[in-house]
């Protein structure tokens, strides 16, 4: 048979086997045909004579747009009011009737035309300005309450929430205008400032102002009334756009300089600080502020230069020698304690004494090196570190570090240095280093074999410990980790302070410990043997 018809018939059987991934209205992906989840996260937002709806976008390849729906009864009747999909995840509503609650679902629908269920619904109620808006649910809501402040803060509480203006204007002690800014700024909608009477010019240049802010747009600016605020107004929104020019032509050196630093801040670009004045506030230059709040997030050494005090201009040097562990940044600094500082994070961030060196305050240098021992102690270190005490526990934590005993041998106090050997004793198992214990020190010397002779079940190097007590406790301990309480018998050292022979005290502390009575049969003394039956295994 001809090899391109089989091929042909291959390919066919393959693909009628597969539809999904060569299904056309799937885009040949290997999508599965179904239909997506709704929206989620949908908000109803009111708007002048309108309703914006706002959900949550869904990524999907096989998403074609959204289905909105909309009801004057909550929870049925819907109607579809988009002629096609909307593509966005935002939808406006217009031309509503004033006073009436909408309703709205949201739906997702697929490439292949498959439908979402509906989202969760949602309401709101259209703001048409000057209505007076005969249904007014507020007033049954809000009568309720037993004073009329209380009524007042239900009323503005209903009018921020659902933007209704005719909310504001049934309240009678708080501030009627008040409540119309907050709803104004809501919409961001300056013919609802209009509202706001002219004698409370305060309020109602406040509305412009946070309106204009917030869309960027110097015409709200130029409707407030009071030219220091529309002055300000402006320079935020110059800054704001990033535009130099409008900020070089404002006439007020403060508002210039409010411009400049919101430019300076946007643009994280420390030479637009330069274009400030060198005014001050009651503390600091209003350009080494703007310099400050660069170095926050950027640190390059040439920004130090801008700077207007001397002090503001160490501190760069000191912040980005440390973010670029450079010493060199850090000896800019003309004063010497700032740079000695400025060396001490970089040598405690590297982990690195030779940094300490360069330091030239004696007090810094041995902060330094004493900080960098308590991390990462190393004989280097330890040698420069002054205070005895202080050297002889990085001595120790240095031994400890790299587990070598030789490092305890530099230690000049006694006690340290014992402990240092018996730390290490224990820690590698080695008997030996319990010899280098000074005598004078018996008691932790006979613990140190006690404790290897534990830990490596060797019961024969309990013959080194020359205290009784210990030396009991040696041959007892191993024999109960071994479970074995012949090992007692090993303990033949004689005490002279124990009355009777030293394999029955083992004998008898195994039996405390382990309450087994045939230790007890072992010892040899009677009354011994007798008191360990009474006692011993009570």
């Amino acid at each position: 048979m001809n090899k391109g018809i089989l091929v042909l018939i291959g390919l066919l059987v393959f693909s009628m086997g597969c539809p999904d991934i060569f299904d056309p209205e799937n885009g040949g992906n290997g999508q599965v045909d179904v239909a997506l989840g709704p929206p989620t996260n949908l908000k109803a937002v009111s708007k002048t004579n309108s309703i914006e709806l706002n959900w949550d976008e869904i990524i999907n390849d096989s998403l074609k747009g959204y289905n909105i729906y909309r009801s004057l009864n909550p929870g049925k009747d819907y109607g579809k009011i988009n002629n096609y999909p909307i593509t966005g995840n935002s939808y406006r509503d217009e031309g509503l009737t004033g006073g009436i609650t909408y309703y709205y679902v949201v739906t997702s629908i697929t490439k292949t035309e498959k439908e979402s269920n509906y989202s969760v619904e949602v309401n709101a109620k259209p703001i048409v300005i000057g209505d007076t808006n005969t249904d007014a649910p507020y007033l049954e809501l809000c009568n309720k309450e037993a004073t009329q402040l209380k009524k007042d803060q239900c009323l503005n509480d209903y009018a921020i929430q659902y933007n209704d203006i005719s909310a504001c204007r049934e309240m009678q002690q708080l501030s009627v205008d008040n409540c119309v800014k907050e709803i104004a700024v809501n919409l961001q909608s300056y013919d609802t400032c209009k509202e706001i009477k002219l004698k409370n010019i305060t309020i109602r240049d406040q509305c412009f102002y946070e309106i204009a802010i917030a869309l960027e747009d110097t015409t709200g600016c130029n409707q407030i009334i009071d030219s220091s605020k529309s002055n300000t107004c402006n320079a935020i929104v110059a800054g704001t756009i990033g535009s130099i020019e409008a900020c070089k032509k404002i006439s007020i050196i403060k508002d210039k300089d409010i411009c400049f630093k919101t430019i300076a801040e946007s643009t994280k670009n420390f030479v637009v600080c330069t274009y400030i004045s060198t005014a001050k506030t009651t503390d600091i230059f209003k350009r080494d502020d703007c310099l400050n709040t660069i170095l926050a997030s950027i640190k390059e050494e040439a920004m130090c230069e801008y700077y207007l005090d001397k002090t503001e201009k160490n501190n760069c040097y000191k912040v980005v020698g440390i973010s670029e562990k450079n010493p060199v940044i850090c000896n800019k600094a003309t004063d010497q304690n700032t740079t000695d500082y400025c060396i001490k994070e970089i040598a405690i961030t590297e982990q690195d004494s030779d940094y300490c060196l360069q330091i030239k305050d004696t007090d810094v240098f041995q902060e330094c090196v004493i900080a960098i021992a308590e991390v990462n102690p190393y004989k280097k270190v330890c040698e420069l570190i002054l205070d005895l005490s202080t050297k002889d526990n990085c001595y120790y934590n240095t031994a400890k570090a790299v587990q070598d005993d030789s490092f305890c041998g530099y230690i000049l106090e006694n006690e340290i240095r014992d402990t240092c050997y018996y730390d290490l004793a224990v820690d590698l198992n080695n008997s030996l280093l319990c010899d280098k214990i000074r005598s004078l020190n018996n008691a932790l010397k006979n613990s140190c074999y006690s404790s290897v002779a534990l830990n490596s079940l060797n019961s024969p190097l309990c013959e080194k410990v020359t205290g009784s007590d210990t030396y009991v406790d040696c041959y007892k301990n191993i024999a109960v980790e071994l479970e074995d309480y012949s090992i007692c018998n090993s303990a033949s050292k004689r005490f002279p302070l124990l009355v009777y022979l030293t394999p029955d005290y083992c004998f008898y502390k195994y039996a405390e410990d382990t309450n087994n009575s045939l230790a007890c049969e072992q010892i040899n003394n009677l009354t011994y043997r007798n008191d360990c039956d009474v006692n011993a295994l009570s």
